[in-house]
């Protein structure tokens, strides 16, 4: 993914009926702007958001590490609906690859750090 190291995320949006997450991007001593979308989301966990959230890295994990990292998270999420049948590491990683799924982390510097799955990444830059 575009390196949006040092941006900050001034503004995100959720819109659950076209599953689709979007993140407003300004650089934090610029002026350069961008916008990530990420489409078919099916499902995202975000914490820690504040005013002025300073991304570090977003960064597309590989199926077996998203799981072991994340499978806590996974699984309660399950459990409320998050239409993943997968109930350990091989089968997630089997599922991943089918339904071909793009599995982001975001990290930060300041603020909002979390993930997406979804199928689809766009990058306006």
């Amino acid at each position: 993914m575009k390196n949006f190291h040092d941006f900050d995320i001034y503004k995100y949006e959720v819109n659950c009926e076209i599953k689709e997450i979007t993140l407003n991007l300004s650089e934090h001593h610029g002026e350069r702007t961008g916008v990530v979308i990420f489409k078919n989301v099916l499902g995202h966990h975000f914490e820690h958001t504040l005013v002025g959230n300073i991304v570090l890295e977003f960064e597309e994990y590989d199926a077996s590490l998203f799981y072991k990292t994340f499978s806590n998270e996974i699984e309660k999420y399950q459990n409320y609906g998050l239409s993943l049948a997968s109930k350990n590491s091989e089968e997630f990683v089997s599922e991943s690859e089918q339904k071909k799924l793009k599995l982001i982390v975001i990290s930060s510097s300041y603020g909002m750090s979390g993930w997406v799955i979804c199928s689809e990444v766009t990058i306006i830059a």
